[in-house]
């Protein structure tokens, strides 16, 4: 009989305490209320940051819309100079014009044109030809008349008008009367006015 000699040594394991594996678990719990109170930190530092910065940022916005402001104001205030003195200009001109047949420099004409919307030119029936222009309008074509001077009793007279504009005599009455210095300026203002509200409509 034969005899066979086996290995009996023992299979090692790796075996924890009840108390060890507690303590780990406490340690993890730590690990993990350390790591949620870091995070709470970190989000309330967040919100404040976040809270810090929108005030900033509607601060800068006040003053953005404040400096807008004070921009556009400025800006109007500058274009309502500069056409106040073109309409200066205009007034000068456009009498010398009637009263003398004196030629205007063509860079007088483009900016009376660029800020007034106004052209200028002798007439060959005399006076000036003027022409009110609307280039943003898609109703209202160019008005064109001739204002001429009469030295012999100092009036002007309108003839030429085309478009026909109700009630030219009576604005025509009202330069002949006005002694103020731009009446011709504000004539051609008044025209304009009649003008677009009889031939512009929504219609």
């Amino acid at each position: 009989m034969t005899i066979t000699k086996t290995d009996a040594s023992p299979v090692k394991k790796n075996e924890y305490s009840i108390d060890a594996l507690n303590s780990d678990l406490d340690g993890l719990i730590d690990k993990i209320n350390h790591l949620q109170t870091l995070a709470a930190d970190s989000s309330e530092e967040l919100r404040n940051q976040l809270g810090e910065s929108n005030a900033r940022m509607d601060v800068l916005k006040l003053e953005r819309d404040s400096l807008l402001s004070q921009a556009n104001k400025m800006r109007e205030s500058n274009a309502t100079e500069i056409t106040q003195i073109h309409q200066e200009r205009l007034e000068v001109d456009m009498d010398a014009l009637l009263r003398e047949n004196i030629t205007i420099p063509d860079y007088k004409l483009r900016l009376y044109w660029d800020h007034l919307r106004i052209k200028l030119e002798p007439s060959r029936s005399g006076g000036v030809a003027i022409s009110l222009c609307f280039p943003h309008s898609t109703r209202l074509c160019d008005l064109r008349f001739v204002l001429q001077f009469a030295p012999s009793d100092e009036t002007f007279m309108v003839t030429d008008c085309d478009p026909m504009v109700i009630g030219l005599a009576d604005l025509v009455t009202s330069l002949n009367t006005d002694t103020r210095p731009g009446a011709l300026a504000r004539f051609c203002c008044r025209v304009r006015s009649t003008y677009t509200a009889q031939y512009s409509t929504d219609i």
